[in-house]
């Protein structure tokens, strides 16, 4: 019989009904009720209490009388597929976002009654965030209303057809479907929403047709990402098409068939092939080798000198030449690098340098703040901000006039308050 669920909540003359198909309502009293049914549906109810008499007509909605029109068509019986829902053209995700927030709204609003003090901030945040996704999915049927009234059935048939076919997938019957392969229909079926098929055939045409099977970095690239996401549940990346040249679902096949990966999962020999092709994996990750470069430079930095901020000077950025410039940004990028590793001493250190050269960007302060907070020496970090704030007025002066008013960077501001609340906690 399968999983059921159904909740109904009276508010006044409203019932909100809540189930497995979605939310639907409905207005009226004993004699008279119009029911919006969560499938898109509705009935129309009149009835004269008390004589056992009443009409009633019902409407199907068009996602309904459509998939009657396909089911005549192909010959089929009646088709337990989950796609035959009414919520079926909406993207696996925008979908559960739905279905989770109205269900929480409505057991926070039951709730509400009990606690009302304690659920009042939940439960509009909660609310709020219906209302959002329910915009979302109006926006997103707005985009493609096509897809939701075409009554034309040929495209309807053609396009599960072929995306059964795309994917390997031969078989179009529930019985011969295993849950793997309609986890990889479900994919595609998203993807294709996003990028259009002629999209991703054009791009294909003007690259030469390329061929995944030949693109070793792009494979050791989605075995990497296979490693750390799950592509049912995350958001698959463009980058496997417009970078790789890659359809993802007809790949993730090909590497099953490779041996590389089992369904989403790698295999030790996908594990050795992903080892084998780090480089790969790196290139992609920084593409300029940035990162890299920062890194083993942040290896290899040792301090020197002590940090005076009163000996930095004010020093006219545009003005800077590209070798001081150039010095003082790999004085960031290796800031960056040693804050990450918690060297939060020798980070600050690299950021002093920096601003002693006139690299003065608001980042280089940033980082410098960043890594006093980390080392709790607030009252540096105090000084710090000051001296960025101070810095900052001297430009914008320089830039728009002496008799602009100058108003302190939100960035600055809020670390200064947090600051004072730190030093006062710690008297």
């Amino acid at each position: 019989m399968g999983f059921r669920y159904r909740k109904s909540v009276k508010i006044g003359p409203v019932r909100l009904n809540a189930s497995k198909s979605g939310l639907g309502w409905s207005v009226g009293s004993k004699g008279v009720r119009y029911t919006k049914k969560a499938g898109g549906g509705s009935r129309t109810t009149i009835s004269a209490p008390g004589t056992g008499l009443s009409w009633v007509e019902e409407t199907s909605s068009k996602k309904q009388q459509q998939s009657k029109t396909v089911e005549n068509v192909s010959h089929n019986s009646k088709s337990t597929d989950p796609k035959n829902s009414p919520w079926s053209i909406y993207p696996a995700k925008m979908r559960k976002q739905a279905k989770v927030s109205s269900i929480t709204f409505i057991v926070l609003f039951l709730l509400f009654f009990f606690a009302p003090a304690i659920l009042i901030l939940p439960l509009v945040i909660t609310g709020i965030y219906t209302i959002s996704r329910f915009v979302k999915m109006a926006i997103y049927q707005s985009k493609h209303k096509d897809e939701f009234t075409t009554n034309d059935v040929k495209p309807i048939v053609e396009a599960a057809q072929n995306t059964i076919t795309t994917t390997s997938i031969a078989e179009n019957s529930e019985a011969n479907t295993t849950p793997f392969e309609k986890e990889l229909i479900s994919i595609r079926y998203d993807l294709e929403h996003r990028y259009s098929k002629a999209e991703m055939d054009d791009f294909f045409e003007r690259n030469g047709g390329q061929e995944p099977s030949y693109n070793k970095a792009g494979v050791a690239v989605m075995l990497w990402w296979l490693s750390k996401n799950n592509p049912v549940t995350g958001y698959v990346p463009s980058y496997f098409y417009f970078n790789y040249g890659m359809h993802f679902t007809e790949e993730v096949l090909k590497l099953n068939k490779l041996g590389l990966l089992n369904e989403f999962q790698l295999t030790e020999d996908g594990v050795k092939y992903l080892a084998s092709h780090s480089n790969d994996v790196d290139n992609h990750r920084d593409p300029d080798g940035s990162k890299r470069a920062s890194k083993q430079n942040a290896a290899i930095y040792e301090p020197s000198g002590e940090i005076d901020l009163n000996k930095v000077k004010f020093v006219d950025f545009d003005r800077l030449s590209d070798k001081k410039f150039q010095k003082g940004l790999s004085l960031l990028e290796i800031a960056k690098q040693l804050s990450k590793e918690k060297e939060y001493e020798k980070a600050l250190h690299a950021s002093y340098e920096a601003m002693m050269i006139g690299y003065l960007t608001p980042a280089i302060f940033k980082r410098a703040a960043i890594s006093a907070r980390g080392m709790k020496d607030y009252n540096l970090e105090k000084e710090i901000l000051i001296l960025a704030d101070k810095m900052t007025a001297q430009q914008f002066v320089r830039d728009s006039g002496s008799t602009a008013v100058y108003q302190r960077p939100e960035w600055i501001q809020n670390r200064m308050d947090r600051v004072e609340q730190l030093l006062l906690k710690q008297k």
